[in-house]
Formats: structure tokens, sequence, C-alpha cells
């Protein structure tokens, strides 16, 4: 609550703040002040970020709840995005009837070593793909 009454001294018209501020910090299943806070500090990081010219790749994780949140950040700021959900769904429907979850996701819904093979598979890729188009706009 220090670091929002911080805030609201800097900013006084954020309206994340400001809510957050009026009605106390919100339980779990208040979602719509938890995204419009995740969306509130992403675009903020981004603005930093690219003011200090460090690029920013952002991923999601399969099943996660903001992956919509996030998507709409990513659209709407233009940042490079690993769409984890994506990859995952893709995996399971060209797997055919070979797919089965337990072979990529622990039982409390964490990938496994598999899965997480995947995802370090796809960042790589990603970081490749950044790093070589970097070297070309030389």
């Amino acid at each position: 609550m220090e670091e929002l009454t911080a805030l609201r001294m800097i900013n006084p018209d954020n309206e994340t703040v400001n809510a957050l501020l009026d009605r106390g910090l919100p339980e779990y299943s208040d979602m719509d002040v938890f995204k419009k806070t995740l969306k509130y500090d992403l675009t903020n990081i981004a603005s930093l970020l690219k003011y200090r010219k460090i690029k920013l790749i952002l991923l999601n994780y399969p099943g996660a709840w903001v992956n919509e949140t996030l998507k709409e950040i990513v659209e709407d700021k233009k940042i490079p995005f690993i769409d984890n959900q994506l990859i995952f769904e893709q995996k399971r429907l060209s797997d055919n009837n070979g797919y089965k979850r337990e072979d990529y996701f622990a039982e409390d819904g964490h990938c496994n070593a598999n899965g997480y093979k995947i995802i370090a598979e796809t960042i790589n890729k990603a970081l490749s793909c950044e790093l070589n188009a970097g070297a070309q706009q030389r």
C-alpha cells in the first residue's frame, strides 16, 4: 500500500493505482483489476525498454489465465511474442491421437521436462531469428 501511495503522488490520475487504493488490494477473484494492472505494468515496461533501445520478447505459458491479456498487449504495442499456448495446441493436433497431456505436463499443471524442452527450443528459435534480423540490419 505504501508503494501505491507513492505512485499516486507521482501520477494522481492513474486509474489502476487509484482503484487499488480506494478498494484495497484485490482478491484473486477480481481478475479485471489484475488484468488492468498487468496491462499497465507491461505497457510501461515496454515503453521504458524501447526508450533505452532494449529488445523485449514476451511469452505466455500454456493454459495460463493471462494469455488473452498478454495477446492484447503485444498486439497493441507491437511486441514480439512467443505463443506457447498455440505451440502446444499445434503439437496436440499434429500428434493426432498420440498426444498425451502427461507427456508434457506435471499433475500440478506446470510443464515437465518435455514441456519445458519445447518452450526452451521455441525461445531459442525466436532469439536466433532476432539475432539474425539484427545482424542483417547492420
